[in-house]
């Protein structure tokens, strides 16, 4: 082997590895609402969605846990998506065995589909607003998901995984892709986690870049609160009189 060729190798096998680089994309939804998306170089991330209708809560997203952050009567309140996942399912359990007269029954799991890599068939290459991805469309009948496309640029990969996560995370977030199926929902996450979506129905990425992310958007504004505790700010707001309700006739 020639000594330059050798070399050569030799710095190639040590050089460092190409730094991770933080990543913020914007996606906008018809009707005048968006979703920004931030992923740190460490694993952290945070979804905000903002415009139309956005209340001024956000997820935070970290290498070990997930939190999602919502204001409260003017104090900002912060809990564990699990132990909010978990509240909630008790008072839909105790609303639902309330109506019927009986105990809430537990139900297993549908079996799993098909994987998202079958399910969600490759269909050649796609455009959007300036970024090419892989076009990609559900083979269930039943779906109405229109397109997605996903982006194979590495720059952009924490972004999709910030994505999967909220996705998995929220209980509602069905509810803004169409009312997927909670198996439908993995499988699409699955997906995400490989790429940043550019399109996903109607949520189109319309901007992104590489700067970097201050570590405060990633901080939390406050510790944890429990279950328990959520449970009770519910029944105080469900027990608070209407501000809007007219009074009462005497």
């Amino acid at each position: 082997m020639r000594p330059g060729l050798f070399f050569a190798l030799l710095a190639f096998a040590f050089a460092p590895a190409a730094a991770i680089a933080d990543a913020t994309a914007r996606y906008r939804i018809p009707g005048g609402q968006e979703i920004l998306i931030e992923a740190s170089d460490d694993g952290h991330g945070r979804f905000t969605p903002e415009g139309e209708g956005a209340k001024g809560g956000y997820a935070v997203f970290t290498p070990d846990d997930s939190f999602l952050i919502f204001p409260d009567d003017g104090v900002t309140r912060v809990m564990r998506f699990a132990d909010f996942r978990a509240a909630l399912d008790a008072m839909i359990a105790k609303s639902l065995a309330q109506i019927g007269g009986a105990e809430a029954v537990d139900t297993p799991d549908p079996a799993p589909t098909a994987s998202a890599e079958a399910r969600m068939a490759a269909a050649g290459r796609s455009e959007v607003n300036g970024r090419s991805g892989t076009l990609y469309r559900d083979r269930a009948a039943a779906a109405n998901m229109g397109e997605i496309v996903i982006s194979d640029d590495p720059a952009l990969a924490p972004v999709g995984r910030v994505f999967a996560k909220a996705m998995l995370e929220t209980p509602m977030f069905g509810d803004l892709i169409g009312g997927a199926a909670s198996d439908w929902k993995r499988e699409l996450a699955a997906l995400l986690d490989k790429g940043a979506p550019l399109r996903l129905s109607e949520i189109d990425m319309v901007s992104a870049t590489s700067d970097k992310i201050p570590a405060e958007r990633f901080a939390l504004p406050s510790a944890p609160i429990s279950r328990a505790e959520f449970e009770r700010l519910v029944l105080k707001r469900q027990r608070a009189p209407d501000p809007d309700a007219a009074p009462a006739s005497q």
